[in-house]
């Protein structure tokens, strides 16, 4: 299984060498706060958020603490999940 960032690649290389597309994701977000780096949303689950940020508070969501925190939520397009499916051969 592999995924093409859609949007980057229409996953033309995949198809080329024989894997099958099977879905598409759903949109996943990173966090900025100059929009030239971006973070991935993952080091910023909330429940790492006290550790990292210079104020938290933990009624609020990731999101309004990362507000609070002055960064911005960009979202992409998805991926394409494509499995590539080996046939074995068979010897007599």
């Amino acid at each position: 299984m592999s995924y093409s960032h859609r949007h980057i690649s229409d996953g033309n290389l995949y198809k080329k060498i024989g894997f099958e597309h099977t879905r598409i994701t759903g949109p996943s977000y990173s966090y900025t706060k100059n929009y030239r780096e971006f973070m991935s949303r993952i080091t910023f689950q909330k429940h790492k958020l006290s550790n990292i940020l210079e104020k938290f508070d933990g009624s609020k969501t990731e999101w309004e603490n990362m507000q609070n925190n002055g960064y911005d939520r960009i979202w992409d397009c998805g991926n394409d999940v494509w499995i590539l499916t080996i046939k074995e051969e068979k010897h007599d």
